[in-house]
């Protein structure tokens, strides 16, 4: 539940004010509030969420959460050449985070780079192979290439649904 989240690491910010983990999870979590939001609340939200990431690069910089955090702040304000660039210092900062490989590889599918994408969204299931988010947009980029067959046997388990029931 993300209103409890929030909840949570506001709690956290004022016990630990300046924590730059802890300000690039409040980043994080303002932009998806605003994402989802997509109305007229979502301006307080992007704008918390700014703060926030700001915070963290300024006590963080090393972190790889600040870069992602910034990324994602970017990515949902407009800017998605400044996105890209954060994720890939959160990468050089951090090679092991399966986040930072799947966001950068996201990006690099939605702008036509199809192979680079895959292979950072290759790279993000290879550090982290339980996760479902790079499954996903694996099965876009293939979408985005014509490959359909086996489509329906690897999106079942992502949707929990025998590939049977697939039309």
């Amino acid at each position: 539940n993300l209103d409890l989240a929030l909840d949570k690491l506001e709690r956290a910010d004022r016990l630990v004010p300046g924590d730059p983990r802890i300000a690039a999870d409040l980043a994080v979590a303002h932009v998806r509030r605003a994402f989802f939001s997509r109305d007229e609340s979502d301006a307080p939200q992007l704008d918390a969420a700014i703060r926030f990431a700001r915070e963290a690069l300024e006590h963080g910089p090393d972190l790889v959460g600040s870069h992602l955090a910034m990324g994602l702040v970017e990515l949902n304000i407009g800017d998605p050449t400044a996105a890209a660039g954060y994720f890939r210092v959160a990468i050089s900062r951090a090679p092991q985070s399966a986040d930072a490989h799947d966001q950068l590889g996201r990006m690099l599918i939605e702008a036509g780079f199809l192979a680079q994408g895959r292979a950072r969204l290759e790279e993000s299931l290879a550090i982290s192979p339980t996760s479902t988010e790079p499954r996903w947009s694996l099965e876009r980029a293939r979408a985005l290439e014509g490959e359909w067959d086996g489509h329906d046997d690897r999106i079942a388990p992502l949707l929990l649904v025998p590939s049977e029931y697939l039309l």
